[in-house]
């Protein structure tokens, strides 16, 4: 089972006890990111990168980042002008 979006591949690729392990992949070509599996210290899904020094982000943390990014091409915009 897969799940797709805009430019991400979602699969399935294992089960520990109680949770589910996904790859994260590009769509074309396809090309593996990191996994998304359930982090105990932070008591939820994680995503873990795997060439960039093995740290979890969860949906917090990409938010974060996310938010950063919107506001630093608005900063950019508006000082291009």
């Amino acid at each position: 089972m897969a799940i797709i979006t805009k430019y991400l591949k979602f699969k399935r690729i294992g089960r520990n006890p109680k949770t589910e392990i996904w790859g994260v992949y590009t769509k074309k070509p396809e090309v593996r990111l990191g996994k998304i599996s359930w982090h105990g210290a932070f008591r939820k899904y994680c995503y873990f990168p795997d060439k960039i020094g093995g740290v979890p982000y969860d949906y917090g943390c990409l938010n974060d980042i996310s938010e950063f990014l919107v506001v630093a091409t608005a900063e950019h915009r508006k000082n291009k002008k």
